[in-house]
């Protein structure tokens, strides 16, 4: 079994998942772990019982979980799962710089909103600073949260596109 090693966030505190973001490093993004001290892209933002809000990488993270169930509202199941789909997402970012790299005009998408269960999801190619569009696309992605499929590619692409959404 891994030992776990005290960093700088104390083990014998409890903590509160708040939110999950991913932030590609690519071009500066992505930030600092307040646990390791590591760069990160993956990113957990928690809450003491104190109050105090930090960010931290997904294996800090990870050890939080399994010390003590330190962690509030998120176990190693759910954190396994929030893996898988934000793997899914980054492959569907590839196809959509692809089409960026294809399409110079191209500046933003707009995700409709699912009506109906669905393993696809339909998403319009904006030109021109367009709002609307008939361009639609639509990608296979089984079992996403979709608000984090939008926050996620709105991270992504937040230099070169406009991301719409309901």
């Amino acid at each position: 079994m891994k030992q776990i090693i005290q960093r700088n966030l104390p083990l014998d505190t409890r903590y509160t998942l708040i939110d999950k973001s991913y932030i590609p490093v690519i071009d500066g993004g992505g930030t600092v772990c307040a646990d390791c001290g590591r760069f990160i892209s993956h990113i957990a933002h928690v809450r003491s019982e104190k109050g105090k809000h930090y960010n931290v990488g997904f294996d800090c993270l990870e050890k939080l979980l399994k010390n003590n169930h330190l962690l509030c509202n998120f176990n190693l199941e759910t954190l396994k799962e929030y893996k898988k789909q934000l793997n899914k997402i980054i492959r569907f970012s590839r196809e959509i710089k692809e089409l960026i790299n294809n399409n110079p005009q191209m500046t933003g998408l707009f995700f409709e909103p699912q009506a109906f269960e669905s393993d696809y999801y339909t998403y319009y190619i904006l030109f021109n600073e367009q709002t609307k569009s008939r361009h639609n696309m639509s990608v296979k992605i089984k079992g996403i949260d979709y608000k984090l499929l939008h926050k996620t590619i709105a991270n992504i692409f937040s230099e070169k596109l406009t991301i719409y959404y309901n």
